[in-house]
């Protein structure tokens, strides 16, 4: 199963409603993305070791846009990964 990223990471589904259109019109999925998800375990980590980005040239202190960006690398890292057939 490939996985892009864009689907939600545990779907909420909710259903969507219109009173002009007569009632149930469609699905909608609420919370976090799969992508979205890996992104935030990755800043978790990063912020909470101090140096999670030192490997990719980023100073000592927590420059937010850096340490967003190097999240969101990761995140699309493992999401390559995961679709890379296993053995």
């Amino acid at each position: 199963m490939k996985i892009t990223g864009n689907e939600p990471a545990h779907p909420l589904k909710e259903m969507v409603y219109s009173e002009g259109l007569g009632g149930h019109i469609g699905i909608d999925y609420l919370g976090l993305t799969i992508r979205q998800q890996f992104a935030m375990a990755a800043m978790q980590g990063m912020l909470a070791n101090n140096e999670g980005c030192m490997a990719q040239g980023s100073s000592r202190s927590f420059n937010p846009e850096t340490i967003a960006a190097c999240a969101v690398n990761q995140s699309d890292a493992l999401i390559e990964a995961l679709n890379k057939p296993r053995p």
